[in-house]
Order: structure tokens, then C-alpha cells, then sequence
């Protein structure tokens, strides 16, 4: 409970200051094309150290990467509430972005690792309910502040907060990794790490796991990059645009805490997965249509339950198809998709925005989401082999 609620408090604080990241760098001067560039910044270097961060949370364990990443998430902030420009966007977004992967990296590794089967369904949909809630005070208390004393203040405001995780994060105890395995004689641990590796992509619940993961927040990055800036182009305050982050956030909390009952009611994960895409594929594919406070409400809500639903179920994919000693290299690997498609995203839907207008940069990314959603026809035998009793397989 304890690493669930340094994580939580660490999405409060990531989550108060990254919406306002592309408001800060359009009232700068940036161009569409340029702000999708800042907000990909975030992704750039977890793109490439991803799968080193897993190896090193099986080494190390949990509390030294966690505590190192919150360290990291308070220094990205401070300087850009000490001086904001575009080129300290650009660095602070990569240093924030490297820390939080070490963050979520180390909770994930932790909470999947607490029980098997059914019990892991509860504890990590308990987890993210932590994260569901850290993301719904976040955005509605960092749009308010913004209002009220601007960006630079705001982000300063959010670099002290983020000193609460790292005091909680140092309370967190590690693990037992009785199963972590030692070098055979003539082998090395780099050697043994890309042979883990090599098992690890071939194998079937995590190839799944990183092609949903991937293709959800590959969509779900125009919501992050220009959302805020579609809504408060519609007149709203930066407060507003919170309110809807936060109520996305909402909506993601209050499905988590219920995943195993949603699962059974749904009879399996497959349909569980695919009915969420669907759900937050037309979410996004409407935004343009969504203009009064009621749509914008229901399509933040919509988009908040598939999501909520989707990225557990693909953590458990990852967590009962590798044994626990290879735990962290595989959740490495399924962050290394995610942060391939936070990278890219919001460059792509900044060229879409660029050339065609924010609008089409929404109907864009429901039409790829609902696509990849059609894919997920390709994986019900991977499916099915995760919904046998207590999830043992390791196929």
C-alpha cells in the first residue's frame, strides 16, 4: 500500500503540470507542429532506456529506482517554473519523462509481483486506482492554480509537491527476489539479460500487452498534446480543461477497483479489451463534435473507462506469462511501446493539427484506435490462454 501511495501521490504531481506543458509552450510562441514536438520530448529518452530501467528494478529492486525518479520528476519541474522557455521545455520534458519511467517502472514491477491470479487482478486494480487518483486531483488543481497565479508559479508549486513521493517512496520495502537467478559460470549478467529478453518478445502475453498498450496511447496522445488546447480554444478557462482531465482520471478509478467482476460480467478478458478500445476509440473519434459542457463531460468519462480497463488488463498479460525474476525486464519492454507511441503521437497529430486543424487530429487518432481494435481479432487464442484459472501459463 505503501509504494501504491507514493505512486499515486507521484501522478498527482506529474499529472498537475503536464497539461498545462502545452499551454505554457503556445503562450511561448510554439506552433502546433512545435508543441507536439515539446510533448513528445517527454518520451524521447524512456523510449531508449525503457527495457535498461525493467533489468535494473530486477537488480536492484523497487525503492532506489522509485525514490531516483521522484528526485527527478522535482528538478524537471523546478526548472521550468524558474525559467520557462521552449528550449527548458524541451530538457526538463526529458528529464521529467526519464523519471516518471523509472516511477511507474518500479510501482509496476512491485505491484505485480504481490500475489497470482485473481488476487494480483484485485491488488492491481487496487494499484491503479491509486494512479486513477493521483490523475484526477492532479489536472483539476494544477488548471485552477494556473488561473489563479500562472504557469511559472504553478510549476514551482508542483516541484514541491513532488517532494511528498519521494518521502513516501523511501518508506517502500522491496521484495524478496528469492527467484532472481545467478550467472552461470562463463556468463554475464548482459549476457543472461538479452537471453531473458529474446524469451521475453517471443512471448505471447506480452506481445500483446505492448501492441494494446501501444495502440491506446498512441490515440490517447492527441488527447494529452491538444486537448487542452482544443477546449480552451472553445472559450473555456485552463480550470476547465482540468476538470475534464481530472474527470477522465475519475472515470479510470472508479472501473479499476471492480476489473475482476467487470471481467467475469464481460466472460474474459478479450472482450473486456476490445469493448474498452472500442469505447475510447469513438470517445476521441467525436471530440470535434463535443463542444457544450455535457459532451465534453461524457466523451472524457467514455474515454476514461477504456482506458481504465485496458492498461491493467495489459500489465496482468505481461505479469502471468514471465516468471517474476524477469518481471521488470518485461514491463521494461511493454513501456518501451508506450513511450515509442507518446513520442510519436504527438508529433504525428501536430503535422494532422498543422495541416488540417486540431479537428482532424482527433478523428485521426479514433480512426487508427479503432483499426487496432479490429487487430485484437488476431490475439484470442493468447486471450484465452490468460483467462484459464489463476492465469498460470507461461506461453
Amino acid at each position: 500500500m505503501v509504494m501504491a501511495s507514493a505512486t499515486g501521490l507521484s501522478f498527482l504531481v506529474t499529472t498537475f503540470s503536464r497539461p498545462l506543458v502545452p499551454l505554457l509552450a503556445q503562450e511561448l510562441g510554439a506552433g502546433a507542429a512545435r508543441v507536439g514536438a515539446v510533448v513528445a520530448a517527454y518520451a524521447v529518452i524512456p523510449l531508449v532506456l525503457a527495457v535498461p530501467a525493467g533489468a535494473l528494478v530486477d537488480r536492484l529492486g523497487s525503492r532506489r529506482l522509485f525514490v531516483a525518479g521522484a528526485c527527478g520528476i522535482v528538478l524537471g519541474l523546478g526548472a521550468i517554473g524558474l525559467k520557462p522557455s521552449i528550449p527548458v521545455l524541451f530538457g526538463a520534458q526529458a528529464l521529467a519523462g526519464l523519471s516518471e519511467l523509472l516511477v511507474i517502472v518500479a510501482g509496476q514491477t512491485y505491484a505485480t509481483s504481490l500475489s497470482t491470479g485473481r488476487e494480483r487482478e484485485q491488488h492491481l486494480g487496487w494499484y491503479t486506482t491509486m494512479v486513477s487518483a493521483g490523475q484526477l486531483v492532479g489536472p483539476l488543481l494544477g488548471g485552477v492554480l494556473a488561473d489563479a497565479v500562472g504557469y511559472a508559479r504553478s510549476f514551482l508549486t508542483a516541484s514541491v509537491l513532488g517532494l511528498l513521493p519521494v518521502l513516501v517512496g523511501t518508506r517502500v520495502r522491496d521484495l524478496p527476489w528469492a527467484s532472481r537467478q545467478e550467472p552461470e559460470k562463463g556468463a554475464t549478467s548482459l549476457t543472461m539479460e538479452r537471453e531473458a529478453l529474446g524469451r521475453i518478445l517471443r512471448t505471447g502475453g506480452v506481445q500483446l500487452a505492448v501492441v494494446t498498450s501501444f495502440a491506446t496511447l498512441f490515440t490517447m496522445g492527441v488527447r494529452q498534446g491538444f486537448y487542452p488546447i482544443y477546449v480552451e480554444g472553445l472559450g473555456y478557462s485552463a480550470g476547465f480543461v482540468g476538470a475534464m482531465l481530472s474527470l477522465r482520471a475519475l472515470a479510470s478509478m472508479s472501473v479499476r477497483p471492480f476489473m475482476p467482476r467487470i471481467v467475469r460480467l464481460m466472460r474474459g478478458r478479450f472482450p473486456t479489451v476490445f469493448a474498452s478500445m472500442l469505447v475510447s476509440a469513438l470517445a476521441i473519434l467525436i471530440t470535434p463534435w463535443t463542444r457544450d459542457p455535457v459532451s465534453l463531460a461524457v466523451a472524457s468519462v467514455a474515454a476514461g473507462i477504456g482506458l481504465g480497463l485496458v492498461q491493467p488488463l495489459s500489465m496482468l498479460a505481461v505479469a502471468e506469462t514471465v516468471p517474476q525474476s524477469e518481471r521488470g525486464l518485461a514491463l521494461g519492454v511493454r513501456l518501451t511501446g508506450n513511450r515509442l507511441a507518446q513520442v510519436t503521437s504527438p508529433v504525428l497529430y501536430g503535422l494532422v493539427a498543422e495541416v488540417a486543424g486540431i479537428e482532424a487530429a482527433f478523428v485521426a487518432g479514433g480512426l487508427l484506435l479503432l483499426a487496432a481494435t479490429g487487430s485484437l481479432l488476431l490475439w484470442r487464442d493468447t486471450f484465452a490462454h490468460l483467462d484459464r484459472p489463476q492465469g498460470q501459463v507461461r506461453g
